[in-house]
């Protein structure tokens, strides 16, 4: 095997296109078939770490075990090389000199010497970990949207530019469709001809006014047409993100929660009188369309979706008590350790959240063993 320094130089006729192998933007090395790396470039010396690419021949005397962030994968490299006439291209992890793995795209061949012998291995290397870390995250997302979606959770993502809007499957479950039956990709303009008549017209507004003034947050109950021509109440919690010059969303995502259920036990609290002698101004109103609260000589209380679910089944059990087995069952649709322990956390924070506005408790009384009862008038709209 000729020494280090014989191997490879770059000779070049003219002087001024530079030394290719040192002013090369891609790694470039030389190693004997058993790993011991023979020359590098600098741009594999930067690549890995090192400060030069004497230090990196010097400081690596095996390859599969300090380069290599899978040792075996060098053996294999090495006799897929050997085995074939040309080049051989593989993505490999590799380990720097501070530990830090990196992904790279490496394109290596055999060379034979003077006896048709194997002289050494020549490999190109490029750095792809920022491609192999956006794939990863990508291929992520998507499984957190298959988990979601398999649990029956509606998600939605909307291009504001390209005015086409994507379901998940769970959507299509909630409105009567097979899954070949409608697109998971909409026009928005199809998707507006599927809201009941009575909103249409607020939803569209609403929606090119969160667009244009730069809204991020969107809370919002209406109603959609299913396959057999009923609709459905449904809340849908939304965020806008990203903005062109002008200040207006680009994208926008959200979950739709279907609250058929709960309007439908709400309409006799929606319909019923107050108490008599109940003064307007002492009542609380659950608001229906902005998913808020309005407490009485307050400004409203903005509900988060779990909070909101609490407040529409309190509402709808007036003047009973709320079960705590409802409350769970009709926010997480189980009642076990976790969700109950959420529920007692989703009341903890309302509850803070009322006192720190109002400077007054909160008028809802626990009744250990039976449930909650919301003590002061409350209605809603």
């Amino acid at each position: 095997m000729p020494p280090a320094d014989h191997l490879y130089r770059t000779t070049d006729t003219h002087p001024d296109r530079g030394d290719l192998f040192a002013d090369a933007p891609l790694g470039i090395f030389y190693s004997t078939t058993e790993g011991r790396l023979l020359r590098a470039n600098p741009a594999m010396a930067a690549m890995l770490g090192y400060a030069s690419p004497e230090e990196l021949v010097e400081s690596v005397t095996d390859l599969g075990s300090q380069i290599y962030a899978e040792p075996h994968r060098r053996a294999e490299i090495v006799s897929a090389m050997l085995a074939r006439g040309g080049w051989l291209h593989e993505e490999v992890p590799m380990r720097r000199k501070d530990g830090a793995l990196i992904t790279v795209l490496m394109k290596g061949r055999k060379i034979s010497g003077a006896d048709n012998g194997i002289a050494c291995l020549e490999g190109y290397l490029i750095n792809i970990s920022a491609r192999v870390a956006a794939e990863l995250q990508v291929r992520e997302y998507e499984e957190r949207w298959k988990a979601l979606d398999q649990v029956g959770v509606i998600m939605l993502y909307y291009n504001v530019e390209t005015g086409m809007i994507h379901f998940s499957n769970s959507w299509k479950r909630l409105l009567g469709y097979a899954d070949h039956e409608i697109a998971n990709w909409l026009p928005i303009d199809q998707w507006h001809g599927m809201l009941h008549p009575e909103e249409r017209a607020d939803i569209e507004a609403a929606v090119r006014a969160d667009i244009n003034a730069g809204v991020s947050f969107s809370n919002r109950v209406h109603r959609v047409r299913c396959k057999e021509g009923e609709y459905k109440w449904v809340h849908l919690l939304g965020t806008f993100l990203g903005r062109d010059a002008a200040g207006r969303a680009r994208r926008g995502a959200g979950v739709l929660t279907d609250i058929t259920s709960l309007r439908e036990a709400l309409s006799p609290a929606m319909s019923a009188p107050l108490p008599c002698g109940t003064p307007a101004s002492d009542t609380w109103i659950l608001d229906l369309i902005a998913c808020q609260v309005v407490i009485p000589g307050y400004e409203s209380l903005r509900l988060t979706a779990k909070e909101f679910q609490f407040f529409s089944l309190l509402a709808g059990a007036v003047p009973r008590p709320l079960t705590r087995d409802d409350a769970v069952c009709g926010i997480y649709g189980r009642n076990d350790e976790y969700t109950s322990r959420s529920l007692d956390v989703i009341i903890a924070r309302l509850r803070k959240k009322v006192e720190t506005l109002t400077f007054d408790p909160f008028p809802l009384q626990t009744l250990y063993g039976t449930g909650f009862l919301f003590t002061s008038p409350l209605t809603a709209r």
